[in-house]
C-alpha cells in the first residue's frame, strides 16, 4: 500500500532531506547510555548483560560489541543508511516490558481498578481504545506513552497507549529513552511486522520471545530528523485519507 511504501522510504532515510548540521544519532545513543547508567546506579533498572553497541569499522563493515565480544553483523544489515544515522538494537534505546497475566479471578469490570489489556482487541489505527476489563492485582505495567507490541498471534501489531495500563501475556510495552517520541517509535516498529512474524514460533499460538523483541534491529535518525519524519508521515497519511474520502 501507499502507506507502507512511505514507511519504507522513511526507514531508509529517503523521506526528508538530510541536514548535516543535525546532532548525529551516535550522540543521542551515547546520551541514552549515560541516562541508563544513571538509572542503574539509582537501582531503577537492571544492567543489561547483553548491552549492544553497533559501530561501523574503518573497513566500512558493521560490528556489534556485546561485553568484550565484537562480531561482524554485515549479514544482518538490510540496507545502507545516511551517515549521521546509526543502527541499534531496540533494547539499547528503549525499555522493553513483557506482559504477564493476572489470575483470572483478579480480572473484573470495575473501573476503580487498573485497566487491563491482554492482546490487540482494543487496538485502533494508532491510539489504544478503552478496555472493559480491569484488574485488582497488577502484574506488569505499560507506562503512559509507550508503544504496545503484540507478541502472540497476531504477532507484530502495534499501538500507542496514552495512559498507564496493566498488560497480559499477549503484549509487550516499549518505552523509549531521551527525547525519542512514541509516535516515531510506533511508525518504526510498524515496519518490523514481517520480520517478527518470520521469527515467531509455536503450533497453537505463534509467539515471539523477549529476546526477539529486544534484538529488533532499527536504523536510528537524529532526533530533529525523527520529528520531521513523523510529521511527514502524518501529513502523507492525512492526505491519503482525504483523497479516499473524496472518492467515496
Amino acid at each position: 500500500s501507499v502507506k507502507s511504501k512511505i514507511l519504507d522510504l522513511a526507514i531508509r532515510g529517503k523521506l526528508v532531506p538530510q541536514n548535516p548540521n543535525d546532532e548525529p544519532a551516535s550522540v543521542l545513543l551515547e546520551r541514552i547510555r549515560a541516562e541508563k547508567e544513571e538509572l542503574i546506579k539509582q537501582g531503577k533498572i537492571k544492567r543489561d548483560k547483553k548491552e549492544s553497541v553497533i559501530f561501523k569499522g574503518d573497513d566500512n563493515s558493521y560490528y556489534e560489541k556485546i561485553g568484550d565480544e565484537i562480531t561482524c553483523i554485515d549479514d544482518e544489515i538490510p540496507f545502507e543508511i545516511p551517515d549521521n544515522w546509526c543502527w541499534a538494537r531496540l533494547s539499547s534505546f528503549t525499555e522493553v516490558i513483557m506482559g504477564s497475566s493476572p489470575r483470572s479471578q483478579d480480572i473484573c469490570r470495575d473501573s476503580n481498578y487498573t485497566e487491563f489489556h491482554q492482546g490487540k482487541i482494543y487496538f485502533s489505527d494508532c491510539l489504544l481504545k478503552k478496555s472493559n476489563q480491569y484488574t485488582k492485582n497488577i502484574s506488569k505495567i505499560a507506562p503512559k506513552n509507550s508503544v504496545l507490541l503484540c507478541v502472540r498471534a497476531p504477532v507484530g501489531e502495534v499501538n500507542i497507549t496514552d495512559r498507564e495500563i496493566c498488560i497480559g501475556r499477549g503484549l509487550s510495552s516499549i518505552h523509549a529513552y531521551d527525547k525519542i517520541q512514541s509516535d516515531f517509535l510506533f511508525y518504526w516498529l510498524k515496519t518490523q511486522k514481517r520480520v517478527l512474524v518470520s521469527k515467531s514460533t509455536g503450533s497453537t499460538f505463534s509467539a515471539i520471545t523477549v529476546d526477539t523483541v529486544k534484538n529488533i534491529l532499527l536504523p536510528i535518525p537524529p532526533i530533529t530528523e525523527q520529528l520531521k519524519i513523523t510529521q511527514k508521515i502524518l501529513d502523507f497519511n492525512s492526505n491519503i485519507e482525504s483523497i479516499k474520502a473524496s472518492l467515496r
